[in-house]
């Protein structure tokens, strides 16, 4: 009898060792990483009222914003001149499609102070981006040109 109670106990011990083993403590995916995220690459239009007013350029190591004119002149739009860009950037990761951007100011029209690191949170889609509280859309205007030839802000 003394040892199937023994066998019991040493069997019971065991069962809850393993049991306790299995569980394991949750990993945290919200660590920084360099760059952007590549489901933010590439150009992002603002519109109002039916116009584009600006774009958002985002490659791996830069997130630029334009302002975006129009030129009765030549019948296009242009990318006016730089309102903002952040270099040396990282992200996090935040759920349901949102990452936070860090980056440090490097220049533009109105910037804060240069070298200052700056975050903001953006929401990502496949074609709609949100940031600012602003919608963004990788649908390019109709007589897009890069810059305006001449111009005195490229």
């Amino acid at each position: 009898m003394k040892i199937k109670t023994l066998m019991a106990a040493i069997l019971m011990t065991l069962s809850l060792g393993v049991g306790i083993s299995s569980i394991s403590t949750p990993v945290s995916a919200s660590s920084w990483h360099r760059g952007t995220p590549k489901v933010a690459h590439g150009n992002w239009y603002y519109y109002r009222h039916g116009k584009p007013r600006g774009r958002t350029q985002v490659t791996k190591n830069l997130w630029a914003f334009n302002s975006v004119s129009y030129s009765s002149h030549f019948h296009a739009y242009f990318n006016r001149y730089s309102l903002d860009f952040l270099q040396g950037l990282r992200y996090r990761y935040i759920g349901h499609h949102k990452y936070i951007i860090s980056g440090i100011s490097e220049g533009g029209q109105c910037t804060p102070p240069i070298g200052k690191r700056r975050n903001h949170v953006v929401q990502v889609g496949k074609s709609h981006m949100k940031q600012f509280g602003v919608k963004l859309t990788r649908h390019k205007p109709a007589h897009m040109v890069g810059t305006l030839k001449g111009s005195l802000n490229p």
